[in-house]
């Protein structure tokens, strides 16, 4: 009985040593190709350094080795990086080639995540501003449509017209004026030459009482 045990137990042990990952001895020059082909790759598909989900990414990267004569798998891309990232963001005042180019594609990174995310500021800052313009649009034209309901229309246009008809009024009233002064003066200079007449009678009749007096010897 305990053989059977022993029997049926033994051909897991196998499965699980092959789920681990079997290490790569990195040479030098291959983990800088590895990260040059690694910034192309982030930079062509957008994405953040420390993004470690995407598997197409790995795949591609791995890809990418494997024409430089490097056997790398994605696993191992992956793994790699993690590394390399971890150790930077331990110590990324470090001066190693490795630390160096790791800091290049992270501040790279950082500088594009930085520039898309002002991008869509600006986007968004031209897409309200379209919808506020064609809000104002849609007033215009239920203005334009409806004049009978907004009664500012009808006093701008009472306003523009009314200053023509009153100055056609005052021109009318002054006309009117000046005849009548016309006619005034016409009337008083005809009393004036009336009040002469009566003055000349006055005169007239004064020097023909004192002849009257003389020839009756009246003192």
């Amino acid at each position: 009985m305990q053989e059977n045990e022993t029997q049926s137990s033994s051909p897991t042990k196998p499965l699980q040593f092959r789920q681990k990952l079997t290490p790569k001895m990195w040479k030098r020059e291959e983990v800088l190709v590895f990260l040059d082909l690694y910034d192309q790759s982030i930079s062509t598909k957008n994405l953040q350094p420390n993004n470690e989900c995407d598997d197409e990414l790995w795949n591609t990267v791995s890809l990418k080795l494997a024409e430089q004569d490097i056997q790398a798998s994605p696993a191992h891309c992956k793994s790699k990086w993690s590394l390399l990232y971890k150790a930077y963001m331990a110590n990324p005042d470090s001066q190693g080639a490795f630390f160096k180019k790791v800091k290049q594609i992270v501040e790279a990174s950082a500088k594009t995540s930085e520039h898309d995310e002002e991008e869509e500021k600006d986007l968004f800052k031209e897409e309200r501003l379209e919808s506020l313009s064609e809000d104002e649009g849609d007033c215009s034209e239920n203005i334009i449509e409806n004049p009978q309901t907004h009664p500012v229309s009808l006093t701008v246009e009472r306003v523009t017209e009314s200053p023509v008809a009153e100055a056609e009024g005052v021109i009318a009233l002054i006309e009117k004026l000046c005849c009548k002064i016309d006619t005034l003066s016409e009337m008083q200079l005809r009393q004036e030459e009336r009040l002469e007449e009566i003055y000349q009678i006055q005169r007239d009749s004064l020097v023909h009482l004192l002849e009257i007096k003389k020839h009756l010897n009246i003192t």
